[in-house]
């Protein structure tokens, strides 16, 4: 692999989201040599200087579709923080994986009301952020919601219903400022080559209540 050099305000990263859960299973992870090494003093030889966390709700311990609970999420933040990579934090808004393939809502947000949901979103996300800010974590970006083309906490939050979904945007990243004003936030889209839908979604935007995105 050729190593890339960036100046510090490109963010050359990757969700390592997985990395506990390999390690918790034996997974050995070794330099080019074959030397037994820390994964992210590796990734970070190569160039990469940012991470992305995903963290989920109410997570199991299965291997694949499990771990990544905001607590775990600090502990991994803080380790590559401490070898000096900026930390991204990917709310998913479920219990495991969202995808354009399945957007709903976590289990004990599946008989809220729309007003009641948007409570929700808001005192997670503010609490998750509290963890991992007063945990002494620097949060540079938030990312509300993972891979969104469809919409977010689905029924309620879907692309038809766009109002509903700007005001789900909007409580997410609210939460995020109130308890860390400096961390930029972003929405998530899968599939950034098919620039048609890009568009649409930028426009709806604009034309939605999402004015604070």
């Amino acid at each position: 692999m050729r190593q890339i050099s960036f100046d510090k305000p490109f963010a050359s990263g990757a969700d390592v989201s997985w990395l506990p859960m390999m390690e918790a299973t034996g997974f050995p992870f070794r330099d080019k040599s074959g030397v037994p090494q820390d994964c992210l003093t590796t990734l970070k030889s190569y160039g990469m200087n940012a991470v992305r966390l995903r963290t989920w709700i109410k997570p199991s311990s299965h291997p694949h579709h499990g771990h990544c609970s905001a607590e775990e999420t600090l502990a991994l933040g803080l380790r590559a923080q401490r070898m000096g990579f900026d930390v991204m934090i990917d709310f998913h808004y479920g219990d495991s994986w969202r995808d354009p393939n399945f957007q709903e809502k976590p289990v004990a947000w599946k008989n809220l009301t729309f007003e009641d949901l948007l409570k929700a979103v808001s005192g997670y996300t503010s609490s998750a952020m509290k963890t991992f800010i007063d945990g002494g974590l620097r949060v540079q970006w938030a990312q509300i919601g993972n891979e969104t083309n469809p919409g977010l906490l689905m029924p309620d939050g879907s692309v038809e219903r766009f109002d509903q979904l700007a005001q789900i945007y909007n409580a997410g990243h609210d939460a995020v400022k109130s308890v860390s004003p400096e961390t930029r936030t972003m929405i998530h889209l899968a599939e950034g080559n098919k620039t048609d839908f890009l568009l649409t979604i930028s426009v709806s935007l604009k034309n939605s209540a999402a004015d604070t995105i």
